[in-house]
Formats: C-alpha cells, structure tokens, sequence
C-alpha cells in the first residue's frame, strides 16, 4: 500500500510539472489622474512547477510601468497580445503590476477604454472626485463610500475583458443614451513619391442607433472610395471645423446599432525632398478611438520617421494589423490620439556589395568564350540588382545562378561599352552572398593564322572591393603573345 502512495504522489507530480501557471483571482484599484487612469492590479498566480514556464497576461491599451512577484522584480517580456510573465516558481504567488492608461477628453466628458487579462474572479475599485460620475460599458455604477471630496466606485470584473469608461460630471449634460466607439486599422504603402492609403474603421454603437456618421481627414489626400454594409451614401465637403481637412459625411440606409465595419481609400504624394505627413483619420463625436498602423514600403526605397506625436512606434503588427505580401518592410504604430502627427520621409537606400570575380577566356577555331564566375556579398544596405560593364564586341549568352536563368537589361552606356542591369532572383541582406555564372562570346570573326583579341574585362563600377582571377585557354597548338595597349582610358 506505501509502495502504491509513493507512486501515485509522483505521478501527481509528474502531472502538475505539465500543468501551465493560472491566474486564479484579481484586485484592481484605480485612481484617476490628469491624462491618465493609474491601475494597480493584485494577482494570485497558481503554479504547480519549479521549470521556467510563462504565464500570458493579454491586456491592451494599457502601459506597465512596474511589476513585482512576491516583492521581487518580476520578469515581463511581450508578444504581440500583451505582458509575457516567465516564473519558475511553484505554489500561490502574489502578482502586483502597474499600469497607465490613457483618458480620452470627449467634451465635458472623459473616455478610457481598455483590455484587462482574463481572470475568473476579480473586483476593481476607483477613486473618483466627488460629484463625478461612472459609467462602466454604459451601466451606470453606484458608490460603495463617499466623503466630502472623494468617491469609491467598487464592482466585479472576472471572465470580462473589455471595458470602457465614461466620466461624466454627475449634474452634466452628457449624451448616457449612446456610446459610439471607433477602431481604425490604417495601412499604407509607400513606394517613391506615391503613396496609397486604406482605413478600415471598426464602428461600435451601444444605445441609441447611429444614422449619419461624419469623419475627417487631410485635404492634401484625394478620398477614392468608400465602403461600407448599409451605406445609401457618401458626400465629401470642406471640414466646418478645420478648411484644411476634408469631411466624409456616410448616410446609412438604416442607423447602426451594434458593430459596423467602414472601408475608406486615398491616395497622396510626397513633396520634392520625399517629406511627407501621414493622414489620419478623425472619427466626429466618437467617444473613443484607437487604432493601428501599418507603414510598408519596398527596396531600394525605406521609410525614416521625422518626428511622431499621439503614436508609439511598435516591433510587430498588432491583433488587428497584417502585413501584405507586397510589403518588403514595413513599420507599426499604435494609434493613441486620433489627431496624431506622424511626419516621414521616403529615402532610396544605397545598397554596396564586394565581389569575387574568377574569369576564364576559352579560345578555339570556332569561338571565342568568356566565362565568369561572381560571387556577391552584400555589405551596406540590402542588394536587390547589381550592373557590370562588358566591351560591345561580346555578346551576353546567359546569367545564372545554381539552376535558376536570371534576366538582364541593357542600359545606356559609354561608345564601344555595354552596360547590364541584373535583378537578382532573392534579395540579399547585409552578409548574404550569391554565387553567379555570367557567359558571353566574342561577336569579331577570327580570320587568318593570327589573331588580335583584346582581352575582355568584366568590371563593376558599384563594388567596393573586387578580387579576381583570369585564366586564358585554348588548343594545344595555339600560341600566344601578349602586350599592353597604349590607348585605353578605362
């Protein structure tokens, strides 16, 4: 029977060594302060392993600023969904972080909207001035203690994730019959001066249904289209508000009540240094709006930020964003006020390689043949296409690399010259290389017993350092004789 318990309290223990870390119950508390809503939330983590494990506490729209376990500096990394806690800890833990969440000014009124981790049980506390008032996802919260010059607003909030806030002065006239919120995901596409613009709006209406809703954005971008499910029509006039900004007005054929996604299109251009402002969108009377952005471009071109105002600059795409496939890079924001400044400039990025370069010339009765071998190594910025320049008296055969037939195009260049353009076939990061095959025969028919060859020089004018070998073959009863030419400038 000891034998039996022993086994079974270790298989209980190889179990729970599997078992991920749990966040079991939760405390907030909150205090309001000038731009922002501080939150300090009290964890209980139960885990059942001495392995390093990680624990996700997804939330959004809220910055830590500080986090502890058990009175120790907690380690916090982040992924694209939120906190990434990593313990190695078994047994209750106490959690402590804190957070920064930003208040959005809606008039009189004041608007925080955020994402909490997902915890079964939990309650959140905020401390208010007193005479303001709470709405929490439109419900209207009673207090749980009250003095002369502050208020204690307390109600559960385990299994709900979502939330927005509404602060309102208690005698105000605030608009308690609607609560209209709007998401935006803006992705654009950057190449040369051209700029292409998408704005696809997440609209959210709680109370009374929305039937006309007006938004606003830079009168330097030309609006093409406008879509969205229940749209009779779409007008564009000069913004009331701003004569430098155009209004969108969208009339629904019948009011929005609940989500509805709207699709907007533009384009613009850049000015003749490749300086450029970013249009943003302003949702009119949104109680809340957030967003993302996607800022994608392709080689030779890159995107630098000047200066950014009402946006973070982010590592990787969020929740909402996705990269398109024609992207070669590409940059992401969080939006954090809708009338951010995001100023850009489109720059060409010089790309700079070193070469290794072994060239053999086959000479025979029937042709001349000039083979070479290149090797590239990208060193500056990324290597999309190189040049080489040929003497015009020997024609390109074929460009190859392993088994892959690369095409080329013939520039402009100086008399008796040729200059070739490759693409590559991959894009070389800095320290990549590419092996290459590059063959062409001499055009000049060979006449009589003896023959004058200039020697051919396959050179490229963009490398930065170019070390190369030259082998010269023919039948076993060709001789040669060489000399150097007194007339080449090259």
């Amino acid at each position: 029977m000891e034998e039996f318990t022993e086994l079974w309290l270790k298989a209980r223990e190889n179990e729970n060594a599997n078992r991920k870390p749990e966040l079991i119950a939760v405390k907030y508390e909150a205090e309001l302060q000038e731009k922002l809503l501080k939150l300090t939330g009290v964890f209980t983590i139960l885990s059942r392993s001495t392995y390093w494990q990680e624990l996700p506490l997804q939330s959004k729209g809220m910055a830590v600023l500080s986090a502890t376990i058990n009175d120790q500096p907690a380690l916090l990394a982040r992924d694209n969904h939120g906190p990434l806690l990593f313990l190695n800890e078994a047994g209750t833990l106490t959690l402590k972080v804190e957070y920064a969440i930003p208040i959005h000014q809606t008039g009189s009124d004041q608007m925080v909207n955020f994402t909490l981790p997902d915890v079964p049980s939990g309650a959140l506390s905020l401390k208010l001035p007193a005479g303001k008032r709470l709405l929490a996802n439109t419900q209207q919260m009673t207090t749980l203690a009250e003095t002369d010059d502050q208020q204690t607003f307390q109600f559960p909030v385990g299994n709900q994730t979502d939330w927005t806030f509404r602060i309102t002065e208690e005698n105000g006239d605030s608009n308690q019959d609607r609560l209209f919120l709007a998401n935006s995901k803006l992705t654009v596409f950057s190449k040369a001066a051209e700029i292409s613009w998408t704005a696809t709006t997440q609209l959210e209406v709680f109370g009374q249904s929305l039937n006309v809703v007006t938004c606003s954005v830079p009168g330097h971008m030309e609006v093409m289209s406008v879509t969205s499910s229940g749209l009779d029509s779409w007008e564009l006039a000069d913004d009331p508000l701003n004569p430098k900004r155009t209004q969108i007005k969208l009339n629904y054929r019948q009011g929005i009540n609940g989500k509805r996604e709207v699709t907007i299109q533009g384009v613009t251009t850049t000015d003749t240094e490749g300086r450029w402002l970013f249009p943003n969108l302003i949702v009119n009377d949104a109680d809340s709006q957030l967003g993302e952005i996607t800022l994608g471009y392709a080689p030779p071109w890159k995107v630098r930020v000047e200066s950014l105002d009402g946006v973070r600059r982010k590592s990787f795409p969020g929740e909402l964003t996705s990269t398109p496939s024609r992207f070669g890079r590409a940059l992401y924001f969080d939006i954090w006020r809708p009338d951010f400044e995001l100023r850009l400039q489109n720059e060409t990025s010089k790309s700079s390689y070193q070469a290794a370069l072994a060239s053999v010339l086959s000479i025979s009765e029937e042709a001349v043949q000039f083979q070479n071998q290149l090797t590239l190594e990208a060193t500056g910025a990324e290597l999309f296409e190189f040049e080489f320049i040929l003497p015009a008296n020997w024609e390109l055969e074929s460009i190859r690399t392993d088994a892959t037939a690369l095409s080329w195009k013939t520039l402009m260049a100086e008399p008796g010259w040729q200059r070739i353009q490759v693409p590559l076939n991959k894009v070389l990061a800095p320290g990549e290389t590419i092996s290459l095959e590059i063959n062409s025969r001499l055009v000049d028919a060979l006449s009589g017993e003896a023959h004058t060859i200039t020697l051919p020089q396959l050179e490229l004018p963009a490398a930065d350092l170019v070390e190369g070998t030259l082998l010269i073959k023919g039948a076993p009863v060709t001789k040669f004789n060489t000399w150097t030419p007194n007339h080449s400038n090259r």
